[in-house]
């Protein structure tokens, strides 16, 4: 219901629902909430509904990422940068399985759509309970989105990277992909808490914050084909270097580096998107962990020759983008 005169907006609850504090007893104020910088009232932390969530497709392709959001009415103005933006107070699930996997999963997460075998009907379900808003309509309820995954021929697509890419051998020597030989061996990454496998959804919820436990490794490559592709992306840097790279291929990137929660806390995650899924403030990340300006991002339509390759068992390489070694992930096998 709509708040009212009445409504108690607790103190407590409010530190909680922002992230100020670790629980409601916690003793907290209005100017530690707000960092003291200007006059606010707790009404401005308030909402009257969760009406409800929405992806950006219904129709979604399995193994691609959307974004789902939470519709608030009437939602104060602070509402969205501090409670909205606090993880804890979101409850993002999908009904049947496999379910697929969430990521960033505040007001807005990041669903990527399971493998199936043909044409799949899936509910997306957020549940909403903040500890202060306990006054609104479907606090605490069940808020779903239907949604029909699209079976598209399975996994992560075609091809990587077109001709002329270079990638880095474990010699330290670059080699242009469409020269890669089996049993050549690159240089790689491992990092521990990354799952083991070339399938995308598998590994599209890990993320980190931090990259201090990566380090160098090497890898077999045991696939490397080519062919015809048409749509592809262009990731150009500040220099006016170009990959051109397709659509579906999964890069490390660092993403939220800017942002903050309201104690303070860095947003700021380390995790792989592909490259339709790139934001312009997403950095990639090279060889010794420095994160890298995107500069600019361009679809193109135009047949070239791409090549899929595949190493084991670490599932990552690296390929020159102007002077920078730039990691990547496996494809799968055999697609």
């Amino acid at each position: 219901m709509a708040r009212a005169s009445g409504d108690t907006l607790g103190l407590g609850q409010l530190g909680y629902a922002t992230g100020t504090t670790a629980n409601v007893t916690t003793q907290t104020s209005l100017g530690t909430i707000t960092g003291g910088t200007s006059i606010v009232t707790m009404d401005d932390y308030g909402i009257d509904n969760v009406t409800s969530i929405t992806i950006s497709d219904d129709t979604p392709d399995e193994g691609s990422t959307y974004p789902v959001t939470t519709i608030f009415s009437n939602a104060g103005s602070k509402f969205l940068a501090s409670i909205g933006a606090q993880t804890r107070n979101f409850t993002w699930s999908v009904t049947s399985a496999p379910e697929g996997s969430y990521a960033s999963a505040d007001y807005v997460s990041q669903w990527t759509a399971p493998t199936v075998s043909s044409n799949s009907a899936r509910t997306l379900r957020m549940v909403y309970s903040d500890s202060f808003n306990d006054h609104a309509d479907f606090y605490g309820a069940n808020r779903d989105e239907a949604v029909v995954v699209q079976e598209t021929g399975g996994g992560s697509g075609g091809a990587c990277f077109t001709a002329g890419t270079e990638v880095l051998l474990s010699n330290d020597t670059w080699k242009r992909i469409e020269t890669i030989t089996l049993d050549d061996i690159v240089k790689s990454v491992q990092i521990p808490t990354l799952p083991d496998s070339d399938h995308y959804p598998d590994y599209a919820s890990w993320q980190a914050t931090t990259l201090d436990n990566m380090v160098s490794s090497s890898a077999e490559v045991v696939m490397n084909q080519g062919d015809y592709f048409y749509d592809h992306y262009e990731i150009i840097d500040s220099d006016n270097n170009v990959m051109k790279v397709t659509w579906e291929h999964p890069l490390l990137i660092q993403r939220y580096h800017d942002e903050v929660d309201r104690d303070g806390t860095s947003r700021m995650i380390y995790r792989w998107v592909r490259v339709e899924e790139l934001m312009a403030s997403d950095k990639l990340i090279t060889l010794d962990g420095t994160p890298i300006v995107i500069h600019t991002i361009n679809k193109v339509v135009g047949e070239e020759i791409f090549y899929t390759m595949n190493v084991e068992v670490t599932d990552s390489y690296i390929v020159k983008w102007g002077d920078q070694k730039v990691i990547v992930h496996n494809e799968e096998d055999g697609k």
